[in-house]
Formats: structure tokens, sequence, C-alpha cells
């Protein structure tokens, strides 16, 4: 019981700081790879980390809220996203 704890509890550190590694990896990009990309990214990158294989459940995920996401800051908040990646391949 208290092993299984501390099983447990090592487990929940790695995985908070492989997620803290994963979102400041993405976030320091996000000059470059622009909101949308960078919001995909995480959306595929975490989930996936996480364990999470169910097609079911990943695949309207890693579309819906980035989707979600970008409507509800760009187009309803009217909030600018900067394009990155996504400039060089609208020219």
């Amino acid at each position: 019981t208290r092993k299984e704890s501390s099983a447990a509890s090592d487990v929940y550190k790695r995985q908070t700081i492989g997620t803290m590694i994963i979102l400041s990896s993405i976030v320091a990009s996000s000059q470059i790879l622009g909101a949308a990309i960078t919001i995909i990214a995480i959306s595929i990158a975490l989930p996936i980390y996480w364990g999470e294989k169910r097609l079911k459940v990943l695949i309207p995920y890693i579309i819906g809220f980035p989707l979600f996401v970008i409507i509800l800051f760009n187009i309803v908040l009217g909030v600018h996203f900067e394009p990155g990646l996504l400039a060089l391949i609208k020219n």
C-alpha cells in the first residue's frame, strides 16, 4: 500500500515533468510555429504522451479542440493570432 502509493507518486511526478517539458518546448517554438500550429501540436502531443490510444477519442479531440479555440478567440473575440509558418504557406 505504501509502496504502491510511492510508485504511483513517482509515475505522476515523471508525467508532470514530461508534460512540462513538452509544453515548454512547443510554447518556446510558438514564435516560429505560430498560434494555430502550436495549439494543434499541443493537442496532438499531450494526449498521446499521457497514453491515450483510442482513436475515437483522439481524432475528435485533435480536430475539435484547436478549431474551438481558434474560432472562439480569433473569430468570436477578435484576438489576432500570429500566423508563424502558416504565413509561408499563405504567400
